[in-house]
């Protein structure tokens, strides 16, 4: 979705009943499980704590390592209408492909509003999710111009226009039935930039 990131791991979401036998299949290819470094999980919270995590380096450092995250479906779900079929390189190469379901670019969207909903203010979870919401929004959004340089480099009509076309492109998203909230949540953020007042655990 046009952000400019390559991936330190890569995450998959697995009906809850399969997880067990996902995380076997890889390990059976020489992917070991891993336990979370305590880092990961001081930073990230239930993003390490909740996952499977099996290691795709040989390195098993801390700066090096690159792992497969496997998420149980409850912990992060998609209705079927979220969710569009693609062929879907494996683990960034070009040389293997399989078909995946991966959500919509608005799925994408609501499940990290969604999700971060869930918990308190302050959790390490919410603030990585947020963190990922805003930099998604400024390349998706804004073509990674908004926030950029100084009042007197940029031209404040611009960023005007710009923001007026990123709140119509998200008010042509269709959400879940009861989930119109989302769609006015992430409206607000991207007028404001105000990411951190998106709902909270005590608020919901």
């Amino acid at each position: 979705m046009n952000a400019p990131l390559v991936p330190c791991h890569f995450s998959y979401i697995v009906p809850d009943a399969k997880l067990q036998e996902a995380s076997d299949v890889l390990s059976s290819m020489g992917l070991p499980l891993s336990v979370p470094y305590p880092l990961f999980v001081f930073t990230g919270g239930d993003l390490y704590s909740k996952a499977l995590l099996h290691r795709i380096t040989q390195s098993a450092n801390l700066g090096p390592a690159r792992f497969i995250l496997l998420y149980p479906s409850s912990f992060c779900s998609f209705s079927p209408s979220e969710l569009e079929s693609v062929n879907q390189p494996l683990f960034g190469s070009d040389k293997f492909s399989v078909p995946l379901n991966v959500p919509t670019v608005s799925a994408t969207y609501a499940s990290l509003v969604r999700t971060a909903a869930v918990y308190k203010r302050n959790d390490p979870a919410r603030k990585t999710l947020l963190g990922e919401l805003a930099q998604l929004a400024l390349y998706n959004l804004y073509d990674g111009d908004y926030g950029k340089g100084s009042e007197d480099e940029v031209d404040q009509e611009e960023i005007k226009r710009d923001i007026q076309q990123a709140v119509a492109v998200v008010r042509g998203w269709t959400w879940n039935a009861d989930e119109e909230w989302i769609g006015d949540a992430l409206v607000e953020v991207v007028a404001t930039s105000a990411y951190d007042n998106l709902p909270w655990m005590s608020q919901c």
